[in-house]
């Protein structure tokens, strides 16, 4: 009966657990969060982000674009910032390698990665293992995709990094020259590291799913999904008339990963849930496309189903400022996307993903 009780004390105390009809649910936050280079892009960037992280409530935060300037730990400037501003929590974090993070409330076990490019500058994925309320064990894993061959571009009327970003206008008459083939799209959109680096980590997730662990990915990943550019969505958005079939957001959904995104908010038009570019602060525009309409859901949270079917995506949000910009004019979000933190001074050039989960 002693241990029992102990037991029962055990999950009453966990963070984020309810009660229900004899049921324990728990619940955790993980926020995605581009912080452009570190914060260093606007000024003060680095106080902004750490209040950022704090008003999204974020039990998780997967960070891309770290950097480790002036050869300091970027996690551990993290945590004795917010052991200053917010002293009654305890946080987490440990730098894996690569160009990504996380910082956590809940101890971390181990880590691993299954892909970095970043010697080439073409991005990494890092995974951390912890254990969660109700003993729930968990790979979570944070990454920022090679930038380059970024198809969205072709459709904009720009190159996409290969090797330059610029406007296409081969007959000089000021209007770019968007391409509406998907196959050269597409082809294009494979000469970057993301398709390999998304492998690498189905790879790894397989392992991870089969020791029993449950599997999240989160991160920036600069190209589209198929959920986004549909049939129905093609004339909106900056889609010029295209539908296209983003590899990497098949694969993962192939492989039995849901966009947490859109299992809560499945409606493309109604909840474009763009991050990109969003309205970073004292910026006259984030865009490099500045006569197109590059409005896009870049920045993602994946999550397996295979460990425990219960574990689910049951709200999510925007973080950040309700507006995006096209060219240099800001203009408002045309869904009913939710946002938290949209009167708080932007850190970033993206926008951040808030999702909670449930089991």
């Amino acid at each position: 009966m002693r241990l029992l009780i102990t037991f029962l004390f055990s999950l009453w105390g966990c963070v984020g657990a309810r009660a229900g009809d004899g049921v324990i649910q728990h619940r955790l936050k993980l926020m995605q969060f581009n912080v452009w280079q570190e914060g260093t892009q606007v000024t003060n960037g680095f106080d902004k982000m750490i209040d950022v992280m704090l008003a999204s409530d974020a039990d998780l935060v997967a960070l891309s674009e770290v950097r480790n300037y002036q050869g300091k730990d970027f996690h551990e400037r993290i945590l004795d910032a917010l052991k200053v501003k917010a002293p009654e929590r305890k946080y987490y974090g440990e730098y894996a390698g690569g160009d990504v993070g996380l910082i956590s409330r809940f101890p971390i076990e181990a880590q691993a990665g299954m892909f970095d490019g970043t010697a080439n500058d073409t991005g990494s994925i890092k995974a951390w293992r912890m254990t969660l309320p109700g003993e729930l064990k968990a790979t979570i894993c944070s990454a920022h995709l090679d930038y380059r061959g970024y198809g969205l571009y072709l459709v904009r009327g720009y190159e996409g990094g290969y090797p330059h970003f610029k406007m296409r206008d081969a007959d000089q008459d000021g209007v770019p020259d968007r391409v509406t083939d998907v196959e050269e799209i597409m082809a294009y959109n494979r000469r970057s590291q993301r398709n390999k680096s998304i492998a690498d980590f189905l790879t790894f997730a397989q392992q991870e799913e089969a020791a029993g662990r449950v599997v999240i990915l989160a991160g920036d990943f600069n190209e589209g999904s198929h959920l986004d550019w549909t049939e129905r969505a093609k004339h909106s958005f900056g889609h010029y008339g295209v539908a296209l079939p983003w590899d990497n957001s098949i694969a993962l959904q192939r492989h039995g990963f849901l966009d947490a995104y859109r299992v809560v908010h499945p409606d493309e038009i109604e909840y474009p849930g763009f991050t990109w570019p969003a309205i970073a602060d004292g910026k006259q525009t984030t865009s490099w496309a500045l006569k197109a309409d590059e409005r896009d859901r870049i920045d993602f949270i994946y999550y397996g189903t295979r460990v425990i079917p219960a574990f689910r995506a049951t709200q999510a949000w925007l973080v950040g400022p309700k507006a995006c910009f096209i060219g240099n004019e800001k203009v408002p979000n045309p869904g009913r996307d939710s946002y938290v933190g949209d009167a708080l001074p932007w850190p970033s050039d993206h926008a951040g993903v808030l999702v909670e989960f449930t089991w």
